[in-house]
């Protein structure tokens, strides 16, 4: 910008913005702003002109006003009156004002909407996680609980069997792929909560040899061993056909096995 001491006169304003003639103003202020601003004079008699009225014969102005519109956003930043006479400085200043204005406020407005889109994503996470819940809940009421890993792991498996042909349809639906998602996600916090896995100690994950006499293992066993002994063939001994048994239903066998064998020369069995 031209660097004047004193803005008196309109023609001192346009030759502060390099306008040839006081209709080029706006053309000049909106070249010369990064936010893309327009130019308001108030003339003598108390009446504005704007961006787009006729500027024709104008000469004489008591002060003028910058603002510039946050597109999309309805609001307006600067638009404050500035009475002449007035230094350049201060133009630099109250322009610079504006600038810094249009670009926080845009900062706020991202934050806004991201924000927004948080508080979105929340609330749709949470309609789902109750979801989840209430069929967690009715399939526990229903059915007996999952006995181990072998029988959570067929289970989901099912589900995700499901799931992966409404995927696969030519057309799926938003709403049945939601009720697919909704039941396998129910299935697996199903097998964590059947099987102590929610938190972290499940009789499924137990590896050292004296958690495995926690209840569920034991009566994992004594139901492996009656299985077989109602079904005796006469062909191998229960203690065989129950470490057959166990091979299916758990993942850890071996521990399990031992534990059958120390409780059968415990009389356990």
């Amino acid at each position: 910008m031209a660097k004047q001491r004193n803005i008196r006169t309109l023609d001192d304003l346009c030759a502060y913005w390099h306008a040839d003639e006081p209709s080029m103003l706006n053309t000049r202020v909106y070249a010369n702003t990064d936010c893309g601003a327009s130019i308001s004079i108030l003339l003598t008699d108390g009446r504005w002109l704007h961006n787009g009225d006729d500027w024709t014969g104008v000469r004489k102005i008591a002060g003028f006003k910058i603002q510039t519109i946050l597109e999309g956003m309805d609001a307006m930043v600067g638009g404050h009156m500035i009475a002449l006479p007035v230094s350049s400085e201060d133009i630099d200043q109250y322009v610079q004002s504006i600038q810094d204005e249009y670009v926080q406020s845009i900062q706020d407005e991202v934050e806004r909407i991201e924000y927004h889109k948080e508080i979105v994503k929340m609330i749709e996470s949470q309609r789902f996680l109750t979801a989840v819940g209430n069929e967690l809940a009715r399939v526990r009421d229903q059915y007996p609980p999952i006995h181990s890993t072998h029988e959570g792991f067929s289970i989901i498996h099912e589900a995700f069997d499901t799931l992966k042909a409404e995927v696969w349809r030519r057309a799926a639906h938003h709403a049945a792929l939601r009720r697919e998602l909704v039941q396998l996600a129910a299935m697996c916090a199903r097998m964590a909560v059947d099987l102590g896995l929610d938190d972290g100690r499940g009789t499924a994950a137990m590896t050292p040899h004296d958690e495995l006499y926690d209840l569920n293992a034991r009566r994992i066993v004594l139901d492996a061993f009656e299985t077989m002994r109602r079904n005796d063939n006469g062909d191998t001994t229960y203690v065989d056909r129950a470490a057959y048994l166990l091979a299916d239903r758990v993942m850890d066998n071996d521990e399990y096995y031992d534990l059958m064998l120390d409780m059968i020369q415990k009389n356990e069995l």
